[in-house]
């Protein structure tokens, strides 16, 4: 996850999801945390800080462990929190909350652990949004999906991603980034993906994604796309290490082991929009890292879909309960929001993809800064 570009204390009308007036952070009652498997990044001021903190001995100590710098880092982005061996920050406590936190105060955290998985950005001019939703510019928020609380209440509220205003108070970027899309286009497809009333592939369609893909290729495609989860991700593992070992599902099974997931929670086709609504507001799709390309943002977010849905069938059998389903979606989410999974994706065509195939990242690369990179991470929050 990005650290938080230098920014002022901002408090203005935002445009948000309905569900976000509900939000509130589960803290120690959260069954995997929003952060699980990924390191933080931190701005240069925030580092410094924390290694001059006066605290007791056994922060001090975890402090220490934690803090990594990164080579040719920048003040933006110029050392990692980094997890212990099994995924987790070693800033929480037994009882799952922060122990930096709890004992110096919310002020001494780093800017994304204050806020996330709220995403803040300005949008546009950087003026405020009119009391209709649709407004040409003014600043967004929304919650990442890698939070199991925000997909609690997606799972819960079929009106959640019905966009609405809300006054809020963040440190915003002084200026918009570079290469920043259009609101209204994001929003537009926000609202595309929500509608359930209207057939799934219409949407997609909509949306830039190309036509479904049944070929043994494709289906190939997407367990390279595993298989490299399942080394690089931790949050995902699990679910990917089953979807590995069982025979290939060819996708005649696939649609069977969905079928009855249907049967199962009957609003999970519904559930399964609004979460990637959600992920498609909180990313600003079409990507700004992309230019706003709805080309290379469209085939990413088919095998995006794909993937998910693959996992899903895999698991189908451990999917048993709401809690079930939102623990894979929250882990799939962490992967694809927090790390370079629009990379490997592009990675997973081999020879024949358009951009010649380039070589999968894996953890540790120079080019990622988190649990399987970076390219997807929030820059605002």
């Amino acid at each position: 996850m990005h650290a938080p570009d230098s920014s002022v204390r901002k408090s203005t009308v935002f445009t948000v999801p309905a569900y976000y007036k509900d939000f509130l952070c589960k803290g120690g009652r959260c069954r995997h945390t929003c952060c699980d498997g990924l390191a933080i990044a931190i701005t240069q001021d925030e580092y410094f800080r924390l290694v001059g903190l006066a605290c007791t001995e056994r922060l001090r100590r975890q402090l220490d462990v934690s803090l990594i710098r990164i080579p040719y880092g920048d003040p933006g982005r110029f050392a990692l929190l980094s997890p212990d061996f099994t995924g987790r920050c070693r800033m929480l406590d037994e009882d799952g909350l922060c122990r930096l936190h709890a004992e110096c105060g919310g002020d001494m955290l780093a800017g994304v652990c204050r806020y996330f998985p709220r995403r803040p950005r300005r949008q546009g001019s950087g003026a405020e949004p009119e009391a209709e939703h649709r407004s040409e510019s003014g600043p967004e928020c929304a919650c990442a999906n890698a939070c199991e609380h925000t997909l609690e209440l997606l799972w819960d509220n079929p009106d959640a991603m019905r966009l609405v205003t809300q006054e809020l108070s963040f440190d915003l970027p002084r200026a918009p980034a570079s290469g920043e899309i259009p609101p209204a286009l994001c929003r537009r497809m926000t609202v595309v993906m929500a509608d359930s009333s209207r057939p799934f592939a219409d949407r997609l369609q909509e949306l830039g994604c190309p036509g479904p893909d049944y070929s043994d290729a494709h289906l190939q495609r997407i367990r390279r796309i595993i298989a490299w989860a399942e080394e690089s991700c931790a949050s995902v593992s699990v679910f990917c290490r089953r979807a590995l070992t069982l025979p290939d599902i060819c996708f005649a099974r696939h649609f069977e082991q969905l079928a009855k997931l249907r049967y199962r929670f009957p609003d999970f086709d519904g559930f399964l929009s609004r979460a990637l609504a959600n992920d498609i507001f909180f990313l600003n799709y079409p990507s700004p890292d992309e230019g706003g390309d709805i080309s290379f943002a469209g085939r990413a977010l088919r095998d995006e879909i794909d993937t998910l849905l693959y996992l899903t069938a895999a698991n189908e059998e451990l999917l048993l309960s709401k809690e079930d389903v939102i623990d894979l979606f929250a882990a799939f989410f962490r992967m694809v929001d927090l790390t370079n999974f629009q990379h490997n994706i592009l990675a997973a065509g081999g020879p024949a993809d358009p951009d010649g195939g380039p070589g999968f990242l894996r953890r540790g690369s120079d080019q990622s800064g988190n649990d399987g990179g970076s390219g997807g991470a929030p820059a605002a929050v």
